[in-house]
């Protein structure tokens, strides 16, 4: 069967928008879609994995309840985001940024430096690519322009 990947990759992004937490597994039955299809859609749209991708997402929005709810406490804050405990949520947000909840949430409230530079070195990097500028600037495609439209997808 044939998909058009970036309609498939937008019932993804709505997906994972609803529940950040989705496992691939997961996605893959409620979507009637083999994991590699989802895979592949991901990857095409944004250059990246799906785990690289989904824990993007994740951070997007923890750094977004972050600087909206400061002092929301970080249980409160990991259930609401759609984890079952406190230690899975420090994990992911430990592989996805490198820091603890505790330390992203005083980077974030301090506006200390870009998240972009939290990137742990090991996770797939996006390409480099030129601008009209001529400038070098970081595009991950379609989650480059995914990413601050997250709200629109995500309320």
């Amino acid at each position: 069967m044939s998909y058009d990947p970036r309609l498939l990759f937008e019932r993804i992004l709505r997906c994972l928008c609803e529940s950040p937490c989705k496992t691939l597994g997961d996605l893959s039955q409620s979507l009637h879609l083999s994991e590699r299809t989802i895979q592949k859609a991901v990857n095409l749209s944004t250059g990246k994995s799906f785990r690289f991708f989904r824990d993007e997402l994740i951070l997007a929005r923890v750094k977004w309840l972050f600087e909206a709810q400061p002092e929301l406490p970080i249980k409160e804050l990991s259930f609401g985001v759609g984890f079952k405990s406190a230690s899975a949520f420090a994990r992911a947000i430990k592989r996805a940024s490198g820091l603890s909840p505790e330390e992203l949430r005083s980077r974030v409230g301090l506006k200390l430096p870009s998240m972009e530079s939290l990137d742990p070195p090991h996770l797939n990097q996006p390409k480099m690519v030129k601008d009209t500028k001529s400038k070098s600037r970081e595009c991950n495609v379609e989650s480059a322009k995914a990413l601050p439209d997250l709200r629109r997808f995500c309320s």
